[in-house]
């Protein structure tokens, strides 16, 4: 276990392995609340800052934004004629002199919608309830006037009907989804997002239809703002010296020990969820994780090929078509919670489907096959 960037003081004593170590105070923190001791790095109560206008305080009654995981959040108890089929969230509801465009949002959980209004400040949110049939949601917005009003859909998970029902009316169709470095924990264990991605032509895994993203990238002229070029440079320096992810899930594990010693070309294959909409959308033509694996094999005969499930798949959260002890004939499944920027350090080249872990690689400078 290897540990940067703090004194060792107030030298203590803790059992580690069967044995008395000392220790420090921040190690052991992360020792004993290795949750708790991310939260509270600073790049983490920044983020929490800028979403929340302050950094947490430590008194346990005020530290929504410190807990990592969420529960769902309770509706304002708020008629507002024409939106009372929909769940009302956010203060800007609670000023009834406010002109703020009113985002109609779709698909998104209960538990996801508490957070929301401190990405959206610029409007009233009223939340879709699943359970309502389309025909009297529709007769609701229509009673209720069209003017100032936006959809907003979590990823492409809007009904069918929506999306015609904005393309007829004009209503302005945006895409929110997790953003590129999400939180501590993982997302289907409820955890507090510290990024998310708002789009209002598409989104950035759908290869289907053009994005934000995918313009800004294509048109927008770099070379000509040297500053920008500068501070990115040292962002992607700074993101690979603290080693962030998208999910950044506490480990004392290393990827050099989980591995063993490395006597030749080693191939890091990256596990995805094969009915995540990354995939549904990413043009995949049939990829499996196993498929992948197979062709990572093919290109690189004699080389040690390592398996790294998706964090879900391996927590038993989600499934895939094949299961990992099926896989362990072809390949090396890594099982160990080692830290994916600490994995890149020990391989030579990534496979990814769609994954985003593969522009996690190109930041670390490693080549990188994508069959999405």
């Amino acid at each position: 276990m290897v540990i940067l960037g703090f004194q060792m003081n107030e030298i203590v004593t803790v059992k580690l392995f069967g044995k008395d170590v000392p220790v420090g105070r921040k190690l052991r923190k992360l020792i004993r609340t290795p949750k708790q001791y991310f939260l509270d790095m600073p790049i983490f109560r920044f983020l929490r800052a800028r979403l929340g206008g302050a950094a947490p305080s430590r008194d346990p009654a005020s530290r929504e934004l410190a807990s990592p995981i969420l529960s769902a959040a309770n509706p304002l108890n708020l008629q507002v004629p024409g939106l009372e089929l929909f769940d009302l969230h956010g203060d800007n509801w609670l000023d009834q002199s406010s002109t703020k465009p009113i985002a109609v949002l779709w698909g998104f959980q209960p538990w996801k919608r508490g957070f929301i209004g401190r990405y959206l400040p610029e409007y009233r949110l009223a939340f879709s309830r699943g359970r309502t049939a389309w025909q009297q949601q529709e007769e609701a917005l229509t009673s209720f006037g069209l003017q100032n009003l936006i959809f907003i859909a979590w990823g492409m998970d809007e009904p069918a009907e929506v999306r015609d029902f904005a393309v007829q009316r004009e209503i302005p169709l945006y895409r929110m989804e997790d953003g590129f470095i999400r939180s501590v924990e993982l997302g289907s264990q409820h955890s507090l997002p510290m990024s998310l991605a708002l789009d209002r032509q598409g989104i950035y895994y759908d290869a289907n239809q053009a994005s934000d993203l995918e313009e800004i990238l294509s048109t927008h002229d770099f070379s000509c703002n040297t500053n920008l070029l500068s501070a990115a440079g040292a962002l992607i320096n700074l993101f690979r010296a603290l080693e962030v992810s998208k999910y950044n899930i506490p480990t004392i594990d290393t990827a050099s020990r989980a591995l063993g010693f490395k006597c030749g070309k080693r191939v890091l294959v990256i596990g995805q969820v094969e009915q995540d909409a990354s995939i549904r959308y990413g043009r995949v033509e049939g990829w499996t994780c196993r498929r992948l694996i197979e062709l990572a094999r093919a290109e690189n005969p004699g080389c040690e090929i390592i398996y790294r499930p998706h964090p879900d798949v391996l927590q038993g959260y989600r499934n895939n078509s094949t299961e990992l002890k099926e896989l362990q004939s072809i390949c090396k499944v890594l099982t160990a919670n080692v830290a994916l920027p600490d994995l890149f350090k020990c391989v030579d080249h990534v496979y990814v489907i769609t994954s985003l872990s593969g522009f996690e690689a190109l930041l670390h400078r490693l080549p990188v096959t994508v069959v999405g």
